[in-house]
């Protein structure tokens, strides 16, 4: 199902003590078109490299959340970095 209009993309931080101070970075994204929408979590595991695992972000699964948004669900996935450009709209 294809459905037009733009997209809101929103970037949350998670509190959560285990993340340590920044806590963990969210990605929200739904279509803008005013009407509830159900949501659907995006869970990834850790690399097998420790020194990966900095390098994990939210931004990773922009993808799959449109692609989720564009079949009427909200996307929501999260990954434990710091925050980008909170509540960027996309088209």
């Amino acid at each position: 199902m294809s459905r037009a209009g733009a997209f809101v993309r929103v970037e949350v931080r998670v509190p959560m003590n285990e993340a340590g101070p920044a806590g963990l970075e969210g990605l929200l994204v739904y279509e803008d078109d005013g009407a509830r929408h159900p949501l659907a979590l995006i869970s990834h595991g850790a690399p097998r490299a420790v020194a990966a695992r900095p390098q994990m972000t939210a931004l990773q699964f922009i993808p799959q959340a449109m692609e989720l948004a564009r079949r009427g669900w909200a996307g929501r996935c999260g990954a434990p970095t710091r925050l980008r450009d909170v509540g960027r709209r996309m088209g």
